[in-house]
Formats: structure tokens, sequence, C-alpha cells
């Protein structure tokens, strides 16, 4: 802001000595019609940030008083009052705060990203639903067990569910060498 202002204050000087020089009564008026009015808000607004971070300024008191008006005063009074602990956090409260959140971003972000990533390595993933299992199993009436990535198929149900499936594993094999999975 302060470079800014700096800046304005530069460009408007230069203007205002090619003014003169020229004699340019056009200009000058343009001059005092709207830069040197933008460089004098600019100024009133930097001044006023810089009002506003100096540590003399850092504790603030605040007294609200009722005054005449009776249950109507009372009730305001208490509402503002109410509304002024409620919002009212110290400036480093609200930084910590905000330092906390913007850590949580980023530690998220960061874990999306390693998601992300882990996912790609591992490829696309079918979806777990209906029909997406890697073998379906049928026990009744006929027993059949069936790999869906091989099309292997066999019909000695309960001696693979005891653990015998070399012959699945083989045929994904040959499947996944003739895919080049």
């Amino acid at each position: 802001m302060h470079k800014l202002v700096l800046t304005k204050v530069q460009e408007l000087s230069d203007l205002i000595d090619l003014a003169v020089e020229q004699d340019d009564a056009e200009l000058k008026q343009y001059l005092i019609g709207g830069d040197i009015e933008e460089v004098c808000a600019l100024a009133r607004e930097l001044y006023l940030s810089r009002l506003l971070r100096s540590s003399e300024n850092a504790d603030a008191a605040i007294t609200i008083t009722a005054g005449a008006g009776g249950v109507d005063s009372c009730d305001w009074t208490q509402m503002l009052a109410t509304m002024y602990r409620q919002c009212g956090r110290s400036q480093i409260q609200n930084r910590a705060t905000c330092l906390d959140l913007l850590r949580a971003r980023l530690h998220k972000r960061d874990h999306d990203r390693q998601q992300q990533q882990k996912a790609t390595e591992r490829g696309q993933l079918p979806a777990n639903a209906w029909g997406s299992q890697v073998r379906s199993y049928v026990l009744q009436p006929r027993q059949l067990v069936k790999d869906s990535r091989s099309g292997h198929s066999s019909t000695q149900a309960s001696s693979v569910l005891g653990g015998d499936i070399d012959e699945f594993l083989m045929s994904h094999l040959e499947f996944a060498e003739k895919n080049k999975l």
C-alpha cells in the first residue's frame, strides 16, 4: 500500500510538472478533479491502516450505558453488550484461529493429494457393487465358481472355498500376460 501511494504521488507530481510547463488548463482541472482525490484517499487509507496496526492501539475498552429510555434502553444496552462480548475476540485470538484453519486446510490438501497419487498408482478400482467382485460363488442349486477377470470357472465350489485356488491364480496370470496388465 505504501509503495502504491508513493507511485501515485510520483506520477501525480510528473503530471503537475507537465501541466505547468505546457500551461494546460484542461490537464490541471483533470488532476484536481480525479488523481489528487485518489491519492488523498489512498493516503488516508494508509494512515488508518498504520494507525490500527500500531501496538499502542492493540487494546481497547468499551463502556455501554443505558442512559434515559427506561426498559427498552436497558434491553438494547444488554443486547449490544452481549454482541460485543461474543464478537469481541482479540486480534491475537483471531490470528491464531486463522492460522489453525490454514494449517488444517493445508493438511487436508496434502492428504487429498497423497490419496489421489495413491489412487493413480494403483489404477482405477472398480466400484464396489453387485457384479464387480473378482469371483462369483453359486452354491445352490448347482455349484459354480467363476472368475470375472479371466473368465475361468469351476464346478467344485467346496474345494475352492477350502483354499484350492491354484487354477484361478494360473488363469489370472495367463490373462494378465495376454492383456499386459
